[in-house]
């Protein structure tokens, strides 16, 4: 991290370079997501984005990336005139019984196989959404795929519906 010119530098001054590396990594990350999130949103064009609200996850690197996330598509849709609306995982997760999915789930797969899978509910979720929503071609390759029809699911159930 030596300009042209020095020899050596201060610890100091490789701390302070250091963060300055990392605060442009974030500013370009940013700026990549924001790209990508603007891409979706004029190719699908939807009325409103519904968003699962997030907490504070295992790692603080994870609860970052999807504050940049969430950030970035608060900027994006409001830059675009899109309406956010946000839910909280209890509230998405109420209109399900996910008791009974699970007691079916459990049935269909042998003990070794559940104790193989990471989280049992979001994997429940995932057949319950893949159960009711595979007929329109819906494939879900992964629980966040699961989570965010999840949080469909419940507009569609609570609000579309009505």
């Amino acid at each position: 991290y030596a300009k042209q010119g020095e020899l050596t530098i201060t610890k100091e001054k490789k701390k302070a370079r250091d963060k300055e590396v990392r605060s442009q990594k974030d500013i370009l990350v940013i700026e990549e997501i924001s790209r990508i999130i603007g891409e979706m949103l004029n190719t699908i064009k939807p009325d409103k984005n519904l968003v699962e609200k997030n907490a504070i996850f295992n790692g603080i690197l994870t609860t970052v990336l999807l504050a940049k996330v969430m950030g970035s598509l608060l900027g994006v849709s409001g830059m675009m005139g899109i309406p956010v609306q946000e839910y909280s995982v209890n509230k998405v997760r109420s209109i399900i019984d996910i008791g009974s999915a699970y007691k079916k789930f459990k049935e269909t797969h042998t003990p070794e196989e559940m104790s193989r899978i990471p989280d049992v509910t979001k994997r429940v979720l995932r057949d319950v959404m893949m159960n009711k929503y595979s007929q329109y071609g819906l494939n879900l390759r992964t629980d966040d795929e699961s989570d965010a029809c999840v949080v469909f699911n419940y507009w569609y159930e609570t609000w579309l519906q009505k």
